[in-house]
C-alpha cells in the first residue's frame, strides 16, 4: 500500500479502507463535535473515571465489599465510598439541572402564553419540525423511539440494578454494628415489612429503583428539543391525534417536584447509612420511595397513553368471546381503487390531513448520529453514578450493566443512505454528506492529491439537519470530482471557503445541492425542490458563498439563492473580493459579488421575512390562510412583484417555487401542495380591489407557468401518496356534503 506524501500517520489510517476503524474513530470525533454529545460525553468519561478509582479502591480496601463494611476497622474507607458516591448524585442532578430547567422554563411560558419567547430562534423555526406531513411523521416516529428506548431503560436497569443490590442489603442487614443501629432506631421489628426496618434492610435497593424511574422525566426532557414546544409543533401533534407526545410536551412540570422528592430520600439513605436517622426519618424514607415509584409508574403509563390499549381490549372482549371482533381500521367500502395503485396496506387514512400513515419501517434511520448517542449517554450518567457497597456481586452486576451500555455507544453507528432509499420511504429533506469526510476530500483536492477515502451519505432527516452546514452558492460551469461519487461545480474559491466553513461550524454533516438532490428530472427531485424554504430553515447554519459574477448571474439576482439567503436560520456570508483583472480567473469583465442596493435589499427582506417566522403554517396543517388585514396581503403580493422582477431563472417555474412559499410563509411538500398554493394566491389577488391589477396579473401568469410544467416520473410511493390523497379528499367532499 502506497502512502501518502502529505498528511499525519491517522489520515492514512482513516483512507486505507478499514471501514470499523473509521466508523469507531469518526464516532469518538463526532461525539466531541456536537454541543450537547460533547457535554455528555465529557461528564460519563469524569464519572468514569471517577467510578474506575472508586473499584480500584474497592478492590483494595475488600472490607467495603463485606458484612464488615461497618466494623470499627472499615467504617472510615466505607464512609469515604458514600462521599464519592454523594459527590456523584450532586454532580448528576448539577448536570440534569443545566440541561433541562432552561428548556423547562421556555416549554412553560409557551405553554402558559407568555408569547415573548416566541421570537427566539428555536421555536421562531419550530415549524421546520412539521414542515411536510412526511418530516413530522419521521419526527414523531424519531421521538416514538427514543421515548420507547428510555422506558425501556427505566425498567431494565430498575430491575438489574434493584437485584445487584440485593447482595450489598443482605451483607448490611448481617453487620454486627448494622443490627445494633436497627435495635436502637427501631425497636424489635415484627416482620421486615414495618417502615422503618424496611427502610434500612433494603435502602440500597428501593433507592436504586426510585433513583431509576425519577430519570424518566428529566431523560425526556433531554431528549425532546425546544422546536417540539412550538405553535406549529403543537398543532401539528393535536391534528395528527398524537395523545401521547402531547402529555410527553406536559411531562416536564412533574420534573421539579420528582427531583425534589428523590434528593429528599436520598439524604434520609445517607443519614441511615451514616447511622444518624432516627425512626421517622427512616419511616419517612420507605413511604417516600414508594410513593415515588408508584406516581413515576403511573406518569409512564399516562404518558404512553395506556388507558386507551386498556379500553380497547375491554371493549372487544365481549366480540372475542361471543363473537367474531372487526378490525378498529376499516376503509369505506364505496372508495374505488386507482388503477395503477397498489392497495393502501400497512397504514390508515387521515381524514383531517389527507395523508396516508404507514408503518414505522418507512421512518427508519431518521435519528442521526446526536440523536443515538443521547439515548444511550443519559441513561448511562445514571449507571456511572451507582456505588456499591456489601458485596462484590453488586460490584461485578453494576458493571457489567455499564460495559453493555459502554459497548452500545462504541459499535451503534449510522447507515448510509441514497436516493433509492429515499424513493422507498420517505424524501425528508434528501442527503447529506459526512462533515469529516468531505472535509477530508476537500483538502486532499486543494492539496492536488486523490482522495481515496469514503464519502457517505444519509438520510437528511429533521434531526440531522440541526447538526447540517447547509451551501448557498453559484453553480460554476466547471465541475469538480471530490470522489468517484461526489462532483460539484464549484470554483477554487468556493472550495476553499466551504472547507473552512466545515472547520469552524463544528457540523456533523453538509447538504449541498449537487450532492443533496438527484439530478435527474424525477419525483424525488420535484417533491424536494418543492421543499427547499424547510431545508435552509432546518439546518443548523448556512453558508453564504458571494462569489464573483456577472451581471444576471450574481448571488442575489438568483430565485434559488434569494430564498436560501432570506429562509435560513443562521447565515454565514463570505464575499469574493473582486481582483483587478476582473475575476480570480483573469478572463476580465464586468464581474461583481454584489452590486447596486442588493447590500440593503436583500438583508431587509431576510429580517421581514425572520419577523414572520413565528407565524408561518405548512400547507398540510392548514394551507393557504389569506391575510387578516388587507394591508399586510397587499405587502405580500407588493414584495413578490418587486422580488420577481429582480430575480432570473433558467425555468420560469423555479422562481414560483423559490418565492411563492416564502413570501406566503406557507411551506409545502411536494408539487401538488405548490400548485394549489399558487393556484389560491391567484384566487386571493383577483378579488382584491382594482388597484391590485398588476399584482393578480403576475400570479395569473405564475399559476399558468406552474401548471404547464409536466408532472415527473412517479415512483410507486409517489403514487400511493397521490391516491391517499384523492381517496382522502373524496371523502372530506362527501363530509361536507353531508353537512
Amino acid at each position: 500500500m502506497k502512502y501518502p506524501e502529505r498528511g499525519s500517520l491517522l489520515d492514512w489510517w482513516l483512507q486505507s479502507g478499514c471501514n470499523k476503524r473509521i466508523s469507531i474513530l469518526s464516532g469518538f470525533s463526532k461525539l466531541l463535535t456536537a454541543g450537547e454529545t460533547k457535554f455528555w460525553f465529557i461528564f460519563c468519561m469524569f464519572l468514569f473515571a471517577v467510578n474506575c478509582a472508586e473499584t480500584i479502591y474497592s478492590l483494595y480496601h475488600s472490607c467495603t465489599l463485606s458484612r464488615e463494611l461497618y466494623s470499627a476497622v472499615c467504617v472510615a474507607k466505607t464512609r469515604i465510598l458514600l462521599a464519592v458516591h454523594i459527590a456523584k448524585v450532586v454532580s448528576l442532578s448539577v448536570a440534569t439541572g443545566l440541561c433541562v430547567f432552561g428548556k423547562g422554563r421556555l416549554a412553560a411560558e409557551l405553554q402558559l402564553g407568555v408569547n415573548h419567547w416566541e421570537n427566539t430562534e428555536s421555536v421562531s423555526f419550530g415549524w421546520a419540525a412539521s414542515s411536510s406531513s412526511d418530516v413530522f411523521g419521521a419526527t414523531v416516529q424519531v421521538i416514538r423511539d427514543s421515548h420507547l428506548q428510555l422506558l425501556v431503560f427505566v425498567s431494565i436497569s430498575a430491575s438489574l440494578l434493584s437485584a445487584a443490590y440485593l447482595p450489598g442489603d443482605f451483607a448490611a442487614q448481617k453487620s454486627s454494628e448494622a443490627i445494633k443501629y436497627l435495635r436502637d432506631t427501631c425497636g424489635s421489628c415484627s416482620t421486615t415489612f414495618e417502615p422503618c426496618c424496611f427502610a434500612w434492610k433494603f435502602s440500597q435497593v428501593v433507592q436504586s429503583a426510585s433513583s431509576c424511574v425519577s430519570m424518566y422525566v428529566p431523560g425526556l426532557s433531554v431528549l425532546l428539543s425546544l422546536e417540539m414546544w412550538s405553535s406549529a409543533f403543537v398543532s401539528a401533534v393535536k391534528s395528527s391525534q398524537e395523545t401521547w407526545l402531547n402529555r410527553c410536551l406536559w411531562s416536564h412540570w412533574y420534573g421539579a417536584p420528582s427531583a425534589l422528592l428523590l434528593l429528599f430520600s436520598f439524604t434520609l439513605s445517607v443519614r441511615a447509612k451514616f447511622f444518624v436517622a432516627r425512626h421517622w426519618e427512616l419511616a419517612t424514607f420507605t413511604y417516600l420511595v414508594l410513593f415515588n415509584i408508584v406516581i413515576q409508574s403511573f406518569i409512564m403509563l399516562y404518558n404512553l397513553a395506556a388507558e386507551k390499549y386498556f379500553l380497547r381490549v375491554i371493549r372487544s372482549f365481549p366480540k372475542m368471546c361471543f363473537g367474531k371482533s372487526r378490525s378498529s381500521v376499516v376503509l369505506p367500502a364505496a372508495i374505488p381503487s386507482v388503477e395503477g395503485v397498489e392497495a393502501l396496506t400497512g397504514g390508515f387514512l387521515s381524514p383531517r390531513t389527507g395523508l396516508s400513515h404507514t408503518k414505522s419501517t418507512k421512518f427508519r434511520n431518521s435519528a442521526g448520529f446526536r440523536r443515538q448517542k443521547m439515548n444511550l449517554l443519559v441513561p448511562l450518567s445514571l449507571l456511572l453514578v451507582a456505588t456499591a457497597l456489601g458485596s462484590s456481586v453488586t460490584l461485578g452486576a453494576i458493571w457489567f450493566v455499564r460495559v453493555i451500555f459502554i459497548l452500545l455507544i462504541i459499535l451503534v453507528s449510522e447507515e448510509p443512505s441514497g436516493f433509492g432509499d429515499l424513493e422507498a420511504s420517505d424524501p425528508a429533506f434528501g442527503l447529506v454528506v459526512s462533515a469529516a469526510h468531505i472535509r477530508r476530500a476537500l483538502r486532499c483536492y486543494l492539496e492536488g492529491q486523490k482522495y481515496k477515502g469514503l464519502m457517505p451519505r444519509y438520510k437528511a432527516s429533521y434531526f440531522r439537519m440541526q447538526d447540517t452546514l447547509t451551501v448557498s452558492y453559484r453553480w460554476q460551469q466547471k465541475e469538480v470530482c471530490l470522489a468517484p461519487s461526489a462532483h460539484i461545480n464549484m470554483s477554487r474559491w468556493q472550495l476553499e471557503e466551504l472547507l473552512a466553513a466545515i472547520g469552524s461550524s463544528r457540523c456533523l454533516y453538509v447538504w449541498i445541492d449537487k450532492l443533496s438532490v438527484p439530478q435527474r428530472s424525477c419525483e424525488l427531485q420535484s417533491t424536494l425542490l418543492a421543499r427547499m424554504m424547510s431545508v435552509y430553515a432546518t439546518s443548523k447554519e448556512t453558508l453564504v458563498l458571494r462569489s464573483s459574477e456577472p451581471p444576471g448571474s450574481r448571488y442575489h439576482q438568483r430565485a434559488w439563492t434569494l430564498q436560501e439567503y432570506c429562509c435560513a436560520r443562521r447565515i454565514r456570508v463570505v464575499t469574493q473580493p473582486v481582483l483587478a483583472h476582473g475575476g480570480e480567473d483573469g478572463t476580465g469583465g464586468p464581474l461583481a459579488s454584489v452590486a447596486g442596493d442588493e447590500e440593503t435589499v436583500f438583508p431587509e427582506t431576510r429580517l421581514w421575512h425572520l419577523r414572520r417566522a413565528a407565524a408561518c403554517r405548512p400547507y398540510w396543517l392548514g394551507g393557504f390562510r389569506t391575510p387578516a388585514e388587507a394591508s399586510e396581503m397587499r405587502e405580500v403580493l407588493s414584495r413578490l412583484g418587486r422580488l420577481s422582477s429582480r430575480v432570473v431563472c433558467q425555468e420560469a417555474a423555479d422562481r414560483v417555487r423559490a418565492l411563492y412559499p416564502m413570501m406566503l410563509n406557507t411551506p409545502c411538500e411536494d408539487q401538488r401542495e405548490l400548485v394549489d398554493l399558487v393556484r389560491r394566491t391567484a384566487r386571493a389577488a383577483e378579488a382584491a380591489p382594482p388597484d391590485w391589477e398588476a399584482c393578480a396579473s403576475l400570479v395569473g401568469g405564475d399559476l399558468q407557468v406552474i401548471e404547464s410544467m409536466p408532472d415527473p416520473p412517479q415512483s410507486s410511493q409517489g403514487l400511493r401518496r397521490d391516491a391517499s390523497h384523492s381517496l382522502a379528499t373524496r371523502t372530506e367532499v362527501d363530509a361536507a356534503e353531508k353537512a
